[in-house]
């Protein structure tokens, strides 16, 4: 009776295919549901149920198991079902975080929706000197730090400060003459879009093919702007010129023609003394701020923050100066938040090339040696509680993917790769899901 009713079952529905055996059609009645060994997606036209009930309860008192059926097409044997595709790797390498090797339940989006996301960059920075509990950095570490959580795994992803912060904008991936700063500007060469949309060639200038964070932004009737510490007092959008050095390479948008063709260039481009303004009121206060210190404040021994307490290095006085403000607005109070990280490690001959994670396979034959170093960075925001260190390994593409997605854009060039999840979920402490 069991075999003649399984004959029955079989016919017109169809489920989705795998990768293992032909799939089976089904019509009638579904059965009482079997766990497979390993997950199959569901049939449309019904969902897998509960772990099923003991044969008895079933109504199958004690007949032995069933032999396939021959429904007229691939028959797939009731106990034996196909296997199921191996889940891709988490980002970071990290384990799989359901017991059993079953697969984890989705858990919804890995970060909050957010109306406005800072930026603060800082220049050539390694994790021990940013994070050095006893370094220089003292407001950093002793004010900053305990208000929010430290990701203490956050990588570069090449060496060259223009390389980086191109990476951090757009996804796009570093060539010879990022790597370099753009030395003597250039248009990339081809420029022929590729997989992970990444435009093939060498050059510094990416077409109108190409696109950053800040045109998906605009696209979506959003608003960002960058504000450089350099622009204070001088030009706002200072546009890159044929064979001349890169005017600031710590300023990645100036890299696109979407952006310094654009008439709004320089009202989106411009000096820090515009950030206080922006402030006081959400309104006015972009979706994205992409902050630079000068470099006067980047440089690790310089004098030139004015009033800054001693023992404070110039970047630790901008970061004093700045993230109060920040923290103040209506903007930040609303549900903002405020990612502060280093382009890269120092440069030099015993630089810090690490990168992030092994399955990160773009960075070049040898991630232990090819990506930017270690830096680490901290995620400030009303929704963190404070006091949380996270060890995921992440670099500037898994930034780039939580800024598109709070921010409502799709994620563009190697954030969108299955293997980039981006800040993890366990850093947003004070995000009730």
């Amino acid at each position: 009776a069991f075999v003649l009713g399984l004959a029955a079952w079989a016919g017109a529905s169809t489920m989705r295919p795998g990768p293992g055996p032909a799939p089976i059609a089904l019509a009638g009645a579904a059965p009482a549901a079997v766990e497979p060994a390993t997950p199959l997606p569901p049939p449309d036209d019904a969902a897998l149920g509960e772990e099923p009930p003991a044969a008895a309860d079933a109504g199958l008192g004690d007949l032995p198991p069933a032999e396939p059926v021959d429904a007229g097409s691939a028959a797939l044997p009731v106990d034996e079902p196909a296997p199921a595709e191996e889940p891709a790797p988490r980002a970071g390498g990290g384990e799989d975080p359901a017991p059993g090797g079953e697969p984890p339940a989705d858990e919804g989006p890995a970060a909050p929706s957010l109306e406005h996301v800072f930026l603060i960059v800082l220049a050539d920075r390694g994790y021990d000197t940013l994070f050095d509990p006893e370094g220089a950095a003292s407001y950093l570490n002793g004010t900053l730090v305990p208000k929010g959580t430290l990701l203490s795994r956050s990588f570069g992803v090449s060496s060259g400060a223009l390389a980086n912060g191109i990476a951090l904008v757009s996804g796009q991936g570093p060539n010879a003459a990022t790597r370099e700063d753009c030395p003597a500007f250039a248009d990339l060469t081809p420029g022929t879009i590729g997989k992970d949309d990444q435009a093939a060639g060498t050059g510094c200038g990416f077409s109108t093919d190409v696109f950053s964070v800040g045109d998906l932004l605009v696209a979506q009737e959003k608003t960002w702007r960058a504000y450089a510490g350099d622009l204070d007092g001088t030009p706002a959008c200072p546009k890159p010129a044929a064979g001349q050095p890169f005017p600031l390479p710590r300023l990645p948008f100036l890299a696109f023609r979407t952006i310094t063709e654009d008439p709004a260039c320089a009202d989106r481009i411009t000096g820090m003394a515009r950030l206080a303004e922006d402030l006081k009121d959400a309104a006015t206060t972009p979706a994205l701020s992409y902050l630079v210190p000068s470099a006067c404040e980047n440089g690790s021994d310089s004098p030139c923050a004015p009033g800054a307490p001693a023992g404070l290095g110039p970047a630790d006085a901008f970061l004093r100066r700045v993230v109060p403000q920040i923290q103040a607005s209506p903007a930040y109070e609303k549900g903002g938040a405020i990612v502060i990280l280093a382009d890269q490690a120092p440069p030099g001959p015993e630089a810090d090339r690490s990168a992030c994670c092994e399955d990160r396979r773009w960075y070049g034959k040898d991630p232990a040696t090819s990506g930017g170093g270690r830096t680490g960075a901290l995620l400030l925001s009303p929704l963190v509680k404070g006091g949380t260190t996270v060890d995921t390994a992440i670099d500037h593409y898994d930034v780039l993917r939580t800024v598109s997605e709070t921010l409502g854009v799709r994620r563009s060039g190697y954030a969108a790769r299955d293997e980039v999840g981006g800040i993890p979920r366990e850093a947003w402490t004070g995000w009730k899901r």
